[in-house]
């Protein structure tokens, strides 16, 4: 679960910086990023973005405290990974990267799949074989 939410997180980064902060349009809203990943700064974070808030909406002016909005990039568009690049033949999947591809083939989801296949594999073989045996002891009777 932890890997699909940085996922999603890194796809949503992608999308502001191609949405707001590419070079060659006009910065329709200002982005201001806080880094929230350290939960014991969370009341200081708070704080800042409470300040900000007043100083968007024009009730507070703006001090050397307030946070920058982050500057226009001059990065070409960062395209999306395409859906579909790895595919598991014994399972039938597709997966979008090859992290997501290994974590499948260690999975037990695939563990399964693959015994089972390898027992129908199996049991095919028997059948045959005994077939083979069956016609060879009618064969060696009729003689």
């Amino acid at each position: 679960m932890k890997y699909v939410t940085k996922k999603y997180a890194r796809r949503q980064m992608r999308w502001i910086n191609n949405r707001f902060l590419k070079s060659g349009d006009k910065q329709a809203v200002s982005v201001y990023r806080l880094d929230c990943t350290d939960l014991a700064d969370w009341q200081r974070l708070t704080d800042q973005a409470v300040d900000l808030a007043k100083v968007v909406l024009g009730r507070k002016p703006r001090t050397e405290s307030t946070l920058k909005p982050m500057e226009i990039t001059e990065q070409k568009n960062v395209a999306l990974p395409v859906y579909g690049d790895y595919y598991c033949n014994d399972c039938s999947r597709l997966f979008s990267n090859d992290i997501q591809y290994n974590i499948h083939l260690t999975s037990k989801k695939h563990a399964r799949v693959m015994k089972k296949r390898k027992r129908k594999l199996q049991d095919i073989t028997l059948n045959c074989d005994s077939d083979d045996e069956d016609k060879s002891k009618t064969h060696k009777s009729n003689s």
